[in-house]
């Protein structure tokens, strides 16, 4: 038995083959021709970020997590480079205080999956995650126009750069040690 589990279509009975063949053929004419792209209204109160139940401390760190599939398509392998590329380009400080943390993470094997499950993924995505001190998710934002994007490097890192910028503004920095 393979040590990886597997999570909705690889379980079903179709050939592994046929339904990676399938979920990169829907995920790439989805992408690219914008079928998914919600109505204006379900894209605002999408963007919006998801809070958490109330948390008594400020988040200490924002962490932009790129969570894909492990079959990937020329768009999805696109929107992670840009976006890490522009993460580490454009906020080396706030990553060298630990403020800031990159993730790339696969959500068709554990422990991938146990971590977007939160997030309720049906493609890959760039979520922007606010923890706290213990660890714990204070609030959560699903970047979703990073599809929109795809085709267009510099307004993607422009869309994703504006995003992180305003929700590491609500990181606390890290205390300084007294003399």
């Amino acid at each position: 038995m393979n040590p990886r589990k597997t999570l909705g279509v690889w379980n079903s009975g179709i050939p592994k083959w046929l339904a990676a063949g399938l979920l990169m053929l829907t995920l790439c004419c989805t992408a690219e021709q914008g079928v998914s792209s919600p109505s204006a209204e379900t894209a605002q109160t999408a963007q919006s970020v998801k809070e958490t139940p109330p948390a008594e401390s400020a988040p200490a760190k924002l962490i932009a997590c790129y969570f894909h599939g492990t079959v990937r398509c020329i768009s999805c392998l696109e929107i992670e480079r840009e976006s890490r590329q522009m993460v580490f380009q454009t906020f080396l400080e706030p990553l060298s205080l630990g403020q800031l943390e990159w993730r790339s993470v696969n959500y068709d094997n554990d422990p991938g999956a146990a971590l977007a499950k939160p997030f309720n993924l049906s493609i890959p995505s760039l979520i922007l995650i606010l923890e706290g001190a213990d660890g714990k998710i204070l609030s959560w934002k699903n970047l979703e126009q990073i599809w929109e994007f795809s085709g267009d490097p510099d307004k993607l890192r422009e869309y994703a750069q504006r995003e992180i910028t305003a929700l590491l503004s609500r990181v606390q920095p890290p205390a300084t040690p007294s003399h």
